[in-house]
């Protein structure tokens, strides 16, 4: 464990608490100038030259620089609760503020201080978050010497590092394990469990060879597709505290259906469209919108429930050939959705027609080997799933980890004035 300092005043400050004796409490603006940044079109060019920053990072190049020493770089509006750190010339356009720091404050310390500014709290709106120079300028940091300010950055460079490194290790093994989820999913439905079956032409470019006795049949012949025809006059301002549930896009998810955060809808409003009220073992597409081409599967009904217009309702009709789990999971595939980014169309709101989906050309082993690939898919991503989960964990732990060494070292609530990296001490 790190040690802490001999002696400790109380802030006042609700963020900081108590603070090392000896420490100041100052306002923002005895740390740093507030500058607003400008406009990037008239010194934009295509490459070279300095790096022009948004909230979002860098996002071109400018000829020229405003600003040539380090800096802090603070959001003005849209994404206000992440500062930067930058040690090169650069640009900021006027929705991030940059910093003139001043001699008797190490630049780095400030940013890793500038991460705990309580941003929720000073934020000047709720639709679009922004930021004023003068909100900033009154907050309340904690500042220690310049020597402890520097001994600090230092040390918080090197366990940032450390932990970056592994959180890196962990985002990499999470996308890793979405990629193996995906590929058993795509093995399965396209060339089944049996290594050694034999295989044969599917005339279809990107599917390639599949087993002989499998065959390819439009999706018509084997279900239904059922969807809302506009809104039959429905507006948000009808639905009610309690009722029928009304999923729309945003309740269906690439994992699961969100029940628990669904609209509601009147019963008349439920029975006026019976061919769309949603019955166990409906394979649900979204055919509308940024999210087109998710799918999922009705697995319970919490509720009687219903779809709003973006959402398309496949129901297997001919069960002695399809099911409807594995239909569920060839949707998910990559050769079907290759087959939906080709065929969605709309130049703002990309859409899938109906008479496209009835088309979809459905990979058919027979039911038998349908229930395998399904129970195959299913104890495969069980278990994928239950490591990504555990992974996240760590993840989220790491995070906070991160977050808390930082905060303790720039509030004082330990002593790294001893600390050398070459006997690093992690808190």
């Amino acid at each position: 464990m790190m040690k802490k300092y001999d002696k400790y005043n109380e802030s006042g400050v609700k963020w900081i608490k108590e603070f090392p004796s000896g420490w100041e409490i100052v306002r923002f603006k005895r740390l740093a100038k507030i500058k607003n940044g400008k406009d990037q079109k008239e010194v934009s060019i295509d490459e070279g030259g300095y790096p022009i920053l948004g909230t979002g990072g860098e996002f071109g190049r400018a000829f020229q620089f405003i600003h040539d020493k380090p800096s802090v770089l603070l959001g003005r509006k849209g994404t206000i609760n992440k500062p930067q750190f930058i040690e090169e010339p650069f640009w900021t356009v006027d929705t991030l503020f940059y910093t003139e720091i001043y001699d008797d404050v190490n630049p780095k310390y400030l940013f890793y201080l500038s991460q705990q500014i309580p941003f929720d709290l000073l934020q000047e709106s709720s639709a679009v978050p922004s930021m004023t120079q003068e909100k900033l300028n009154s907050v309340y940091v904690v500042k220690p010497s310049l020597e402890e300010q520097s001994q600090i950055a230092k040390y918080l460079d090197h366990q940032t590092a450390i932990i970056d490194q592994l959180i890196q290790q962990k985002e990499k093994l999470i996308e890793l394990l979405k990629e193996k989820r995906q590929s058993v999913i795509n093995e399965a439905v396209t060339k089944g469990l049996n290594p050694d079956a034999k295989m044969k032409h599917s005339d279809i470019e990107w599917l390639g060879e599949i087993p002989e006795g499998w065959s390819l049949t439009p999706l018509k012949y084997l279900a239904s597709l059922k969807g809302r025809l506009g809104w039959k006059g429905l507006k948000a301002e009808e639905y009610v505290e309690k009722g029928f549930g009304f999923l729309s896009t945003p309740d269906i998810k690439n994992d699961f259906i969100d029940f628990n955060n669904i609209n509601f809808i009147t019963e008349a409003r439920f029975l006026e469209s019976p061919e769309i009220i949603l019955e166990v073992g409906d394979v649900l597409l979204v055919k509308d919108g940024s999210t087109l081409g998710i799918v999922n599967i009705i697995k319970e009904l919490p509720i009687p429930s219903t779809v709003n217009s973006s959402i398309g309702i496949i129901r297997v009709v001919d069960h002695n050939n399809l099911s409807p789990e594995y239909l569920f999971w060839l949707l998910k595939s990559d050769y079907m959705q290759v087959i939906i980014n080709r065929l969605k169309s709309g130049q703002g709101v990309p859409h899938l027609f109906q008479k496209d989906i009835k088309n979809f050309v459905i990979i058919l082993p027979s039911l038998e080997e349908q229930n395998r690939i399904v129970n195959h898919i299913q104890q495969m991503h069980n278990i994928v799933n239950m490591v990504i989960r555990s992974t996240e964990i760590q993840l989220i732990k790491l995070k906070e980890y991160r977050q808390s060494i930082v905060f303790e070292a720039v509030t004082g609530k330990i002593d790294v004035r001893d600390w050398q990296p070459n006997n690093p001490i992690l808190v």
